[in-house]
């Protein structure tokens, strides 16, 4: 059974990708703009059998874990904004019900907006991942889900760049993280 808090994470990042989603359909140029679009759906099935799926000591378990990997990358260049995304679910499905089944998301999304051209701009990345707890060792290489955690990060950086002279540039902006 998922706790509150488990509810809680999943319906704030499903909220951030629908804000992100809307974001991008809202500064969908009004006017005509020659821009390069590409969408580009995928999915992946394995299976996986383990000894050990509590990953301890004491209490071995052998399972059977399925794993269904949907995803898509999204990627819109024009002249006055850049946006890629690549996204991806991943489902577990155990076998003989050692664990319950699990779902985990994998987010990376960049924008490049030219506010003002080749003078103001705004980057925004947002990723959202799995990362391991130990920062010595990375325990997402080696299991599902033993010292890890989800992690979001949402950076926006508004810049500009002024030419004082014809070989000076100067760039000077802010970074929120």
């Amino acid at each position: 059974m998922e706790s509150t808090m488990e509810k809680r994470g999943s319906f704030i990042f499903l909220r951030e990708v629908v804000a992100l989603l809307v974001l991008m359909m809202v500064c969908t140029p009004l006017s005509a703009y020659a821009g390069e679009l590409s969408f580009h759906p995928y999915i992946a099935i394995s299976e996986e059998f383990t000894d050990n799926v509590y990953e301890s000591r004491d209490e071995k378990q052998s399972d059977f874990v399925t794993r269904f990997l949907p995803g898509m990358t999204f990627k819109y260049v024009a002249p006055l904004w850049d946006w890629d995304l690549a996204y991806n679910l991943d489902y577990r499905l155990y076998a003989r019900n050692s664990r319950s089944d699990e779902t985990t998301h994998n987010l990376a999304a960049k924008g490049h907006v030219k506010l003002i051209d080749e003078r103001l701009f705004l980057d925004i990345s947002d990723t959202f991942k799995r990362v391991s707890l130990d920062v010595s060792r990375d325990y997402t290489q080696e299991g599902l889900y033993s010292n890890q955690s989800d992690s979001n990060i949402l950076t926006v950086s508004p810049y500009a760049i002024f030419r004082p002279g014809g070989q000076t540039t100067i760039k000077t902006g802010y970074r929120y993280s």
